[in-house]
């Protein structure tokens, strides 16, 4: 269970078995922009505009990054463990080759973000508005995308284990070389989801949701 509490001095709490509990009161606040091959531990970003980086193997642990601008970056070989982007803007923001362990996204505004590439570990992306995203051969593992907004998004050639989405929008969407056998999508919006059948085997959905799916198979409802 993901459980994530927020309170005065902002406690994120538990995501997964080794998920750590970061306090804004114990983090050094940092104004510095990103360097390449940097090592940030305990720090606290907040507040700033580090739009149009592009930035090499950083090495980000146990950081929270709280209402920032990283728009229109790239970020290549970079480490993100134990770290919360909270109400961050990302869009066209392009991450590759880049590891996620027990990361959360909060809120968070990622208009055609790109994660290419990367390995995406214990990570949630809860209420975010993430239309135009494109996931290309990422690995997701125990990920959860819980009340985001993902229309006409892509999932390109990725692999999904124990990946979950919980009252997603994923309205004309794209999910190509990804198999959602045993993924849940029964409380999310499908219609006009493109998506080949052998990728749609295996997927739990809901009664209604056949009605939007059921083209795919050339079968026409009178």
């Amino acid at each position: 269970m993901i459980r994530i509490v927020l309170s005065s001095s902002l406690l994120y709490n538990e995501m997964g078995d080794n998920m750590k509990t970061i306090n804004e009161n114990n983090l050094e606040i940092n104004t510095q922009l990103f360097h390449d091959e940097e090592t940030y531990v305990h720090q606290m970003f907040k507040e700033d505009d580090y739009s149009g980086l592009t930035v090499f193997q950083i090495d980000m642990k146990n950081c929270v990054i709280k209402d920032m601008a990283l728009t229109d970056s790239t970020y290549d070989h970079c480490y993100f463990v134990d770290v919360v982007f909270d109400h961050c803007d990302l869009s066209n923001t392009t991450f590759r080759e880049t590891l996620f362990r027990h990361v959360q996204f909060i809120n968070c505004k990622m208009l055609g973000l790109h994660i290419d590439e990367s390995l995406i570990e214990v990570t949630t992306f809860q209420q975010c508005l993430m239309h135009y995203s494109s996931f290309y051969k990422d690995t997701m593992k125990s990920v959860k995308h819980e009340q985001s907004q993902m229309k006409e998004s892509f999932l390109t050639d990725c692999t999904l284990k124990d990946t979950h989405f919980l009252e997603c929008d994923l309205t004309g969407s794209e999910i190509d070389h990804t198999a959602l056998k045993g993924i849940d999508l029964s409380t999310c919006q499908l219609a006009a989801l493109r998506i080949s059948p052998m990728d749609l085997k295996g997927a739990l959905i809901s009664e209604w949701q056949a009605i939007d799916l059921v083209g795919l198979l050339g079968v026409i409802i009178k």
